[in-house]
């Protein structure tokens, strides 16, 4: 008697389970490292961006008006009036500001001709899962004439999200395990 060589069905449903248990996990994966790159990608261009100017605003003795508008996501850098320089920040992050006890949508920030910026506000950058990854605060100092950045990340604080942002952004402790200074 000749036995059959093929595969039973059980074969085939484990070999199909494994391979999209595999595939589902290499999307998740993917996905993680993609909103890792792109929340790093968006606190490196404001950075950049405030550091750039606030050094050629000093050198230059010129003033610059960056607007920053959170639903367009992007940042515009102004000089007397025109375009100097656009930036888009990562289309799947949320972003928002918090001024004057406020969350803002859209901010204008001015560069002094000292390198200083006017006003001072704190810059929060989200993830795809709407949990605030980063804040930035942007704090200007009129007598001693620089510009001071505090850039937190989370670590572990899964509670701050984008529409209870108020409550969590009075209550900030920068000396809280969840949050690290860099």
């Amino acid at each position: 008697m000749k036995k059959d060589r093929g595969f039973t069905y059980i074969e085939i449903i484990i070999s199909v389970v494994l391979v999209l248990g595999i595939s589902y996990l290499s999307v998740f994966y993917y996905e993680k490292l993609r909103e890792k790159q792109d929340v790093q990608r968006a606190k490196t261009l404001i950075l950049n961006i405030f550091s750039e100017y606030t050094s050629e605003a000093f050198d230059t003795e010129n003033d610059f008006d960056i607007k920053i508008e959170h639903s367009q996501k992007r940042v515009k850098v102004l000089d007397m009036g025109r375009v100097k320089k656009e930036e888009q920040l990562p289309k799947k992050l949320k972003y928002s500001s918090v001024f004057d006890n406020e969350m803002v949508e859209k901010l204008d920030v001015k560069v002094t001709k000292h390198g200083n910026i006017t006003p001072s506000f704190s810059l929060y950058i989200f993830g795809y899962d709407d949990i605030v990854k980063y804040r930035i605060s942007f704090y200007g100092f009129d007598k001693i004439r620089f510009l001071k950045i505090n850039v937190y990340r989370n670590l572990s604080d899964k509670k701050w999200k984008y529409k209870n942002l108020m409550l969590y952004h009075k209550k900030f402790n920068s000396n809280s395990i969840h949050w690290r200074i860099e």
